[in-house]
């Protein structure tokens, strides 16, 4: 069964690592660490209850329900630079970590929206769970945290276990972008795990890859290039449960404004995989939301909807 998850976690590297190679930046640090050292922290996490996990994502499913109109996203051009926020990101991450706060106090802060502690705990639990424990925590990982024991992840309750993605929806409902792209990142993945598993209902599955999206929007709402480009990989992937190459053309014809030698390259390699249909669907989202009203918000439309 492991071995099934390996090499199903393997695909979806490789698939994402060739498009990248096309569409995304390919300039992020991925560190995967699956060791787990001995001993900090022994205290208990208290679990995330099913209740609330419901309750978000019946408000994730009612918000994609009732979104409507024209969402126009800002411009990627020379005068708007959208410059990668990691760094900052990082240093948050440290700092809370060099705190070295018990797992009952991570879990406490998470649940409150600390985004900082989510991220850590994230980090901390994802080696412990079946289903995240092949996966990297994307270009938020620090090298130097402690990881937990295998006795340790033992007393970790059965449903973080289960989906350790739990951890970061309240970060997530505070508009912490960091948390929104671990989840629109890591849930999908973990739906796929769980599929495996045979320990997830299909409509659970569904939702995963519903939150998943939903953040992936949101990040990008929010100015995050990096939700873009995963976006962008998504919906040519079908990442997100189907696919929809013409939105994934509009989301990166949007770069082109900024006259970057890549951003040309990653719509000419899009522009060779749409048909004439999907082509003259894309340009009709892309005119809904011309510049028109002479506002930022004014340069594409956002094919999300």
């Amino acid at each position: 069964m492991r071995q099934k998850i390996k090499l199903t976690i393997v695909a979806i590297v490789l698939s994402t690592a060739a498009l990248a190679c096309a569409i995304l930046f390919t300039d992020r640090q991925e560190l995967g660490h699956d060791a787990r050292p001995d001993t900090r922290h022994a205290g208990a996490v208290k679990p995330f209850t099913k209740n609330a996990y419901d309750k978000l994502q019946q408000n994730t499913s009612e918000k994609l329900q009732n979104s409507s109109g024209v969402l126009c996203l800002r411009p990627f051009s020379t005068s708007v630079a959208v410059t990668p926020d990691d760094a900052k990101i990082v240093a948050r991450i440290k700092a809370a970590a060099a705190k070295k706060q018990d797992l009952a106090t991570l879990a406490q802060f998470a649940k409150q929206g600390d985004s900082s502690a989510a991220l850590v705990l994230f980090q901390k639990v994802r080696p412990c769970s079946e289903t995240t424990r092949h996966m990297d925590s994307m270009e938020f990982e620090i090298a130097d945290t402690d990881y937990l024991s295998a006795r340790e992840c033992t007393q970790l309750p059965a449903s973080l276990l289960r989906n350790p993605i739990e951890i970061l929806l309240p970060a997530a409902e505070t508009a912490s972008i960091e948390a929104k792209l671990l989840i629109s990142k890591n849930a999908p993945t973990v739906a796929a795990v769980m599929a495996i598993l045979g320990n997830a209902s299909e409509q659970e599955r569904s939702n995963l890859r519903t939150i998943a999206e939903r953040h992936a929007l949101d990040a990008a709402r929010a100015g995050s290039e990096t939700a873009m480009a995963w976006l962008a990989h998504s919906y040519l992937s079908g990442t997100f449960g189907r696919k929809d190459a013409p939105s994934a053309y509009a989301i990166t014809q949007a770069w082109t404004r900024s006259e970057s030698t890549e951003n040309r390259h990653r719509v000419g390699y899009l522009h060779s995989q749409l048909s004439r249909a999907e082509l003259d669907t894309a340009k009709s989202l892309l005119s809904q939301c011309s510049v028109k009203h002479e506002s930022d918000y004014s340069i594409m439309l956002s094919p999300f909807n």
